[in-house]
């Protein structure tokens, strides 16, 4: 029994010190492993930065011309805008003219018939007061009166 107790005991020991090896190459491994991530994980971080930076830029540039871009297009729309607002006001000055002039017709028109009301309204005072007095009280232009008799 003696010889199979050192057996199992040698071939305990053996796998002992295979398991510490194994262990101590598995840890290093693994060290090695996490350094390289470690590495790859930086240098993918740098990579990602210098795109970030790239691509900063490019949009930067792209708000810069599309600023440029709608200035331009802001400045022909102003321009439009004051071309329509300026043919918008001579249009208006026109039409106000031409409801003036017509205005100003109607105004003749009306005193032209406001004129011929008046001598109407006379002739009829005068018809009127010969009807009930006999005689003329005034002449039809009402700058002298008549002496009664």
């Amino acid at each position: 029994m003696n010889w199979e107790f050192v057996v199992l005991l040698v071939a305990l020991v053996g796998i002992w010190v295979n398991l510490v090896s194994l262990s101590r190459t598995t840890k290093y491994e693994l060290k090695e492993d996490n350094r390289a991530l470690d590495r790859k994980i930086d240098s993918v971080r740098i990579e990602l930065k210098e795109e970030l930076g790239v691509v900063k830029s490019e949009l930067k540039e792209e708000i810069k011309t599309a600023r440029i871009e709608l200035k331009d297009e802001l400045g022909v729309v102003k321009s439009e805008l004051k071309e329509e607002i300026k043919t918008a006001a001579e249009n208006t000055k026109e039409e106000f003219k031409s409801i003036r002039s017509e205005i100003k017709e109607d105004h003749k028109i009306v005193c032209e018939e406001i004129k011929t009301l008046r001598g109407d309204i006379r002739s009829l005072h005068d018809m009127l007061w010969v009807s009930v007095v006999g005689k003329k009280h005034y002449t039809h232009e009402g700058l002298e009166e008549q002496k009664e008799g």
